[in-house]
């Protein structure tokens, strides 16, 4: 008798598992197209990547492989006042003569990074979810002080400001509204987020800091203070862009992201 009960509840395991796989499977981003099929982040970025850009950029800064290259050949698709505030292309800084962008920064020395350039670090829940549960003491600086945030979620306000910042723009700039609006046969109209956790709502709870950052370092200053920390010594490759690294990404972007570059 309890074998055939322990039968039965591994076959209900089973069928629950089956059951939840494909919702498992559902990539994190995405949206509606105008037939109102449900695509992925990466056919949009291969089908109106205009509109990602402007619209989601949360789908993007995971994605260094994807904005690198497209900054460098389609900079007009960065006009969102987003990439106005957070101009990924231009983070970095010297070390010991070597420039390297803000994901080596991150890898290497956070502690410098969040001590000298906390808004590296904004757009990526990720990042900010494991280093605020590991290193409470990187997030001391009047910059978090000033910029509270829920650290389960610590990215979901401040997509939500960038919503109402790219809400606020378009109104004042319907030239723009008008543009992203020709783009619609491909989807290009505002459409509904589907998934777990809506990244980009039509909440618009006000206008989030521009580019008032207050950087804690001069760029492109070594790390001062302590010294690096030993995990960080024999890595200053003279790799200073993305396009020399040969990195495997999570697809998504703020909400999800974090997980450091797989380097081969």
């Amino acid at each position: 008798m309890k074998s055939k009960v322990a039968g039965w509840l591994l076959l209900c395991a089973v069928a629950c598992m089956l059951m939840a796989a494909p919702a498992m499977a559902q990539p994190r981003f995405g949206a509606y197209d105008a037939g109102h099929v449900w695509r992925d982040a990466g056919w949009w970025h291969t089908n109106n990547p205009q509109w990602m850009y402007a619209y989601h950029p949360e789908w993007v800064v995971e994605r260094r492989d994807w904005w690198w290259n497209d900054h460098q050949y389609h900079p007009d698709w960065f006009w969102a006042p987003f990439w106005g505030s957070y101009p990924l292309w231009t983070w970095g800084a010297l070390y010991e003569g070597v420039y390297h962008d803000y994901w080596w920064w991150h890898r290497y020395h956070p502690d410098w990074m969040y001590a000298n350039h906390p808004e590296w670090a904004e757009p990526y829940g990720g990042w900010l979810r494991a280093d605020y549960g590991a290193h409470p003491g990187w997030f001391t600086s009047n910059y978090w002080r000033e910029h509270p945030r829920d650290w389960a979620h610590p990215d979901r306000a401040f997509w939500n400001r960038e919503n109402g910042r790219f809400n606020n723009y378009l109104s004042e700039h319907p030239e723009r509204r008008a543009q992203l609006n020709a783009g619609a046969g491909r989807g290009g109209a505002r459409v509904q987020e589907h998934g777990v956790e809506v990244r980009r709502g039509t909440e618009h709870p006000g206008n989030m800091r521009g580019a008032e950052h207050k950087e804690g370092g001069e760029r492109g200053a070594r790390p001062g203070g302590e010294h690096p920390n030993e995990a960080a010594r024999g890595h200053t490759e003279n790799a200073p862009h993305p396009e020399h690294h040969e990195e495997s990404h999570h697809e998504g972007g703020g909400g999800s992201g974090g997980e450091h570059e797989e380097r081969r």
